[in-house]
């Protein structure tokens, strides 16, 4: 039926556009002739012109020859041209734009000789500019001049289209150019005109002849029109894709396989693949709807019907066949699952059913079928992600569990079962709280329910107990389950088996005890091995080096040679060098001001000191404390002061530096600064870390050591400042001692 009024209203369609193309070409063939007609005739005039004017100034010009030569400057030539001119002035052409044009050859370029006609556009014979002879304008005269005799349509001097009779004249063996011409568009003016008039009366007779035809035929054709409407919205806007097929060659060509005595269908398609794929060449598509478009990725239908053969697969040829068998056997109905193509190439799993009807038609009896085909592919896919997910929950190394909002367990994996001893049967049915060792507290179970119930997820560690009462670590994830419309459905926990890292993390944290402790009895060794060595080479060394010194004063005034008494002077110099390299050492090693006196003597005689070396101004900022702070503190103190202003020293090339050290109620702020070279502070680290700059990591571990944080702040070409957290109760400061240097 749709067929059916799909051509009716085709039909009409065809009979208006028919009656309008009959009306339109008449009147364009006849105007068509018309104008050739006319054109020709225009032609014939203008060579007829301009021939008969070219033999009349030949003619004149033989009698100028003859006659005026000897009477006009300029011989028989000038004497044809002003003939010529003053006849031109009385001549005002033919039609709106005809003119004649007469001009001549000057080297490469063309001169007119006679004035133009269009006067308000290119000015008079005086002021008009030579055109050049390869110009693209005077196209015309460019061929008279050649020689050429004829007719043209291009461009004349003013760029504009011509229809140009061209005429060469020959003037006492001078080649002149003659030319008749009149505008293209004052040629094609009239059969415009008429072209539009005749338009319009065609379109008011086939607006006529449709509108008689409309309120004749108009009752039937609305009723027509809805009926296809619905039938068409139906059949596009479906979600459904629907194909129409027509299988009347294939129900023939079955029959005819029939009356050759094949009974077994099935066997017989199995055995005959050729068959099976003649007869899917047999089937017509009609007609698919939008859904089908979308199903193959084709932006139309005619792109899709034209490339059916990309959609078939092998799939698709068995499912066919079956089709087959269905039709053979006069069934009416059909379904199946199967895999298409789509014209990109991606395979979608579908779902197809179809039913066949026997149609009348004008050829006679057709059988039609209409398939609809349902896109499963995201089913099919979602059904092999729900066995994956439930492969790889099944086999997951981690424990997974699901409860109900009630905390009742519903699901739990293999893996639970290795980790608790507990078998499925054994909890579901049952809470989490089987697994209670008492270890953790209850507030932590309190708060892990108020997260979860309140949509959150919750993560955390439990110490739990197995089913043999073995007690063992597990880090879980609780989230909540969530229903399409957002409600808490369910309870997801995944745990991990942790025990082995909380032994590790056990181990590790005694070894780094350890350590710590290690390192504190070496650095207070380290220092009492450096007190021990100073006060040796004070004590001792120092001592003897003074004996040796005060022997070599006391032979020296027993000496009467100078030479004995220069070289003795010499050796006493040089035990002074070795007396205060002593010295320096000693200091170096163990300053005494630090056990004599304390923290900030010790510091203000190292910065005076370094400050002095170093040619230097500094600023020096240091609070005094009512009591001693621990000696492993200010011995940490000293030696950061002491490498960062050795590293100033040696790398910062700065012009001054300062220390402060501040008191807190909770720690103790010391900062050593300079405005040097500064550094790269990453990469110098990394390079710590690796042995090559030992000096920072042994003040980031003397920081380290006294639970201290350390801080480095550098700026290329601005300088550095190093800072360091001690915390530490302390007393309140008796004075501040502030020193410029």
């Amino acid at each position: 039926m749709a067929k059916i009024l799909i051509t009716d209203r085709l039909r009409g369609l065809i009979l208006g556009l028919a009656m309008a193309a009959v009306a339109f070409g008449s009147v364009g063939i006849t105007i068509v002739f018309l104008y050739r007609a006319g054109f020709e005739q225009d032609r014939a005039r203008l060579r007829e012109a301009v021939q008969s004017r070219a033999r009349f100034l030949e003619a004149v010009a033989r009698f100028d020859v003859i006659f005026s030569a000897d009477d006009v400057p300029g011989g028989a030539f000038e004497a044809t041209l002003s003939q010529l001119r003053e006849a031109h002035q009385h001549f005002e052409g033919f039609g709106e734009t005809g003119e004649f044009t007469l001009a001549k050859l000057d080297g490469k370029e063309i001169i007119f000789l006679l004035s133009h006609r269009h006067r308000d556009d290119f000015g008079t014979l005086d002021d008009h500019a030579p055109v050049p002879l390869g110009s693209q304008f005077a196209r015309p005269m460019q061929l008279a001049l050649s020689g050429k005799s004829g007719t043209v349509v291009d461009l004349d001097y003013r760029g504009t289209t011509v229809l140009a009779a061209h005429e060469p004249v020959v003037i006492e063996g001078l080649v002149l150019g003659i030319v008749a011409k009149i505008d293209l568009a004052e040629v094609k003016s009239p059969f415009l005109k008429a072209c539009l008039v005749a338009g319009g009366v065609a379109i008011v007779l086939v607006f006529l002849g449709l509108s008689l035809f409309v309120r004749i035929g108009n009752p039937v054709i609305l009723r027509m029109e809805e009926s296809e409407r619905r039938f068409r919205h139906i059949f596009e806007e479906v979600p459904v894709s629907i194909w129409e097929e027509d299988f009347s060659e294939v129900q023939a060509h079955l029959d005819k396989l029939r009356k050759e005595g094949v009974d077994d269908f099935p066997e017989y398609f199995e055995a005959h693949p050729d068959e099976v794929r003649l007869c899917v060449r047999k089937v017509k598509v009609l007609d698919v709807n939008k859904a089908s478009l979308d199903l193959h990725a084709a932006s139309t239908k005619e792109e899709l019907l034209g490339n059916l053969d990309k959609i078939f697969t092998q799939e698709s040829f068995e499912t066919f066949k079956k089709e087959l068998v269905v039709i053979a056997a006069g069934r009416s109905g059909f379904k199946s699952d199967a895999i298409v193509k789509t014209l990109s190439g991606d395979l979608r799993d579908i779902h197809l059913k179809f039913s066949t009807v026997t149609a009348d038609d004008a050829g006679g009896k057709s059988r039609r079928a209409l398939v609809a085909i349902t896109d499963i592919t995201e089913r099919k896919r979602a059904e092999a992600e729900l066995r994956k997910l439930s492969v790889a929950v099944e086999q997951s190394p981690a424990s997974v569990m699901i409860t109900d909002t009630e905390g009742y367990f519903e699901y739990v994996n293999p893996r639970f079962t290795e980790m608790t001893g507990y078998s499925s049967d054994e909890v579901l049915g049952k809470k989490p709280s089987i697994l209670k060792s008492g270890e953790t507290p209850a507030a932590e179970y309190e708060h892990l329910w108020r997260t979860i119930t309140a949509g959150q997820e919750w993560r955390g560690e439990f110490l739990n107990k197995g089913k043999t009462g073995s007690l063992f670590w597990q880090s879980a994830f609780i989230s909540p389950i969530r229903n399409q419309a957002g409600e808490i459905t369910h309870f997801l926990s995944v745990e991990q088996d942790i025990t082995d890292r909380k032994r590790a993390e056990t181990a590790l944290r005694e070894s780094e005890k350890r350590m710590k402790g290690l390192s504190h009895r070496l650095l207070e060794v380290q220092e009492a091995e450096r007190r021990y060595i100073a006060r040796e080479l004070h004590d001792e060394i120092g001592q003897t080096l003074t004996a040796v010194k005060l022997n070599l004063l006391s032979l020296q005034r027993d000496v009467e040679t100078e030479q004995a008494q220069q070289r003795l002077q010499d050796g006493v110099s040089i035990i002074e060098r070795a007396l205060q390299e002593v010295r320096d050492l000693s200091l170096n090693l163990r300053p005494s001001l630090l056990d004599d006196l304390g923290l900030v003597p010790a510091l203000r005689w190292l910065i005076d000191r370094q400050v002095q070396a170093m040619k230097v101004s500094a600023r020096i900022e240091l609070e005094d404390f009512h009591e001693p702070l621990p000696a492993v503190l200010e011995i940490a103190c000293y030696r950061i002061v002491q490498e960062a202003l050795t590293n100033v020293a040696k790398h910062a090339k700065a012009s001054s530096v300062w220390v402060t050290l501040t008191c807190h109620k909770t720690h103790i702020e010391l900062i050593i600064g300079d405005d040097g070279a500064g550094f790269n502070v990453q990469p110098t680290r990394a390079q710590a870390t690796l042995g090559q700059s030992l000096g920072l990591l042994g003040m980031e571990e003397r920081a380290l050591l006294v639970g201290g944080r350390i801080e480095f702040e550098s700026i290329l070409g601005k300088g550095t400042e190093v800072k360091v957290l001690f915390p530490v109760e302390i007393v309140k400061p008796s004075s501040s001692s502030n020193q410029e240097a």
